[in-house]
Formats: C-alpha cells, structure tokens, sequence
C-alpha cells in the first residue's frame, strides 16, 4: 500500500500495519557495550598491610531475543572449519602412523576434505548467500501476530 510516498506494508496473516523489516528489527536489538572500573583496597594482616589496585575494561555487544530470531543468513566461515578439520586430520595421525599405506589415505582425505569446504564455502558465498541475504532483505516481521513473511507475498 502505497501512502503518500510512503510504503505501508500489512501482515497477510492478521492484516496488521505494525510490521518491521527483519533488518530494522535485527539492527534495533543490538546493544554496544563499554564499561570501565578502577578499584583499590587496604588489607591488614598478621604480614603487615597490603595495598591492591586493578582496573578493568569490558566491552560487548548485548542482543534481543527478537534481533537473534530476525538475525540476517549468516555466512559460511573458512578458517574454523579447515581448523576442526585439521585437529580430526592430528587426531587420526597417530592411530594410522604405523602404516605407510593408511598414513598416505589419511593425509589425502585430509586434503581433499580441506579444499573441499574451502570451495564450497567460497560457491555458497559468492552464489548462494546473496540470494539469502536479498529474501531476507525484503521479510518483515508482524509485531502484533509474530508472523514472518516475505514483501514478494503481498499482492
């Protein structure tokens, strides 16, 4: 619905204007954190007296439970993987280091396991994800009736 110059969008489900994109509702719930605190302190002892001082700086980020349901499609990682796949890689080495044989397998199944993901994650990246990344740019949720949907859903 078109008002104004301005776009109204209703939730098919309940047909309720307060609906927001999963963007503005992922981006609203998303909190920085930066906090610092210094302290000191005096203790007397059966030793003597003992002065202590710290300071201490913490930052975050604080999310919603709704901004991690409206989060964007993630994408795949590359490092983590080939990590987790070269600790499996050093975990069968020394079950298999007695044989020449089961050794050479192993380091070809570590390699092609590796390069593998590394060009799947880079496929999913380059040609999957934004296709994800544009449904998701363009869903909305309904605060009212909690429905997600699709702006194309709407006629």
């Amino acid at each position: 619905m078109i008002n104004g110059g301005a776009m109204n969008f209703v939730c098919p489900a309940c047909n309720s204007d307060n609906v927001q994109r999963l963007s503005i509702v992922y981006l609203g719930g998303l909190s920085s954190i930066e906090t610092r605190s210094r302290g000191s302190g005096l203790a007397i002892g059966g030793d003597g007296i003992g002065l202590g001082m710290g300071r201490t700086k913490t930052t975050g980020t604080a999310q919603t439970v709704a901004s991690m349901r409206a989060a964007p499609p993630p994408k795949k990682r590359f490092l983590k993987p080939a990590g987790l796949i070269l600790l499996a890689y050093l975990f069968v080495v020394p079950l298999v280091y007695a044989s020449p044989v089961k050794l050479h397998m192993a380091e070809f199944a570590w390699a092609t396991t590796t390069i593998g993901w590394l060009l799947f994650a880079m496929y999913y990246n380059l040609k999957k994800w934004p296709l994800h990344k544009s449904l998701w740019d363009n869903t909305c949720l309904c605060s009212r009736c909690d429905t997600i949907f699709y702006l194309g859903d709407i006629q």
